[in-house]
């Protein structure tokens, strides 16, 4: 069974300094190469200030509200590992311009930051970041994808009055020409 316990109160400065933190303010940037208009990544500089030097993950999660239900909803994450030397750094996260597009969702983005280290990378920090207001528009998205509902239409070929066939017709918004592959599962429920 669980049990509840207060300890004795303890000043913060009681305790020793964690390794690393994020030192603020952190910037965003998006990012076009091929100067398409559509930008592929959205570059995140994180501030970091290392008090000892070391190895550390530096991880990012970008998610945006779901306006349905005002709920977080997780869009792409990204992550590094880096060594620093004592003093401030920038560390830049790439976050994939594509999941970003096909969430349907507008910014500004929450980045949900942790900063963790050591021989078993235990959580030294934590942060968050507020990107510009991009619309999920702004960002590339895939070659090609699916949109709209499914349409669905069983078949009796040889008239027995049983389905011999299933045909399932989907809209795909192809963003760059070429060959491509559907393939699909029937499951059952």
């Amino acid at each position: 069974s669980l049990e509840n316990h207060t300890t004795s109160p303890y000043a913060h400065t009681d305790f020793e300094e964690p390794p690393a933190a994020f030192a603020g303010p952190h910037s965003d940037v998006p990012y076009d190469p091929d100067a398409d208009g559509a930008f592929e990544r959205l570059i995140v500089d994180v501030s970091v200030v290392a008090g000892t030097a070391g190895d550390y993950l530096i991880q990012g999660e970008l998610t945006a509200e779901d306006p349905a239900t005002s709920r977080p909803v997780s869009i792409v994450s990204s992550y590094k590992f880096v060594s620093l030397e004592v003093g401030s750094h920038v560390v830049r996260l790439a976050f994939d311009g594509a999941p970003i597009n096909t969430s349907g969702l507008d910014g500004p983005y929450r980045l949900l930051l942790r900063l963790s280290g050591g021989p078993v990378y235990l959580e030294y920090a934590s942060d968050v970041h507020v990107t510009r207001a991009y619309t999920f528009t702004m960002f590339e998205g895939p070659a090609a994808s699916f949109f709209g509902r499914p349409a669905e239409s069983p078949g009796d070929v040889d008239g027995n009055g049983l389905y011999d066939v299933l045909r399932v017709e989907v809209d795909i918004a192809v963003r760059v020409g070429g060959s491509y592959e559907v393939g699909a599962s029937l499951l059952s429920q």
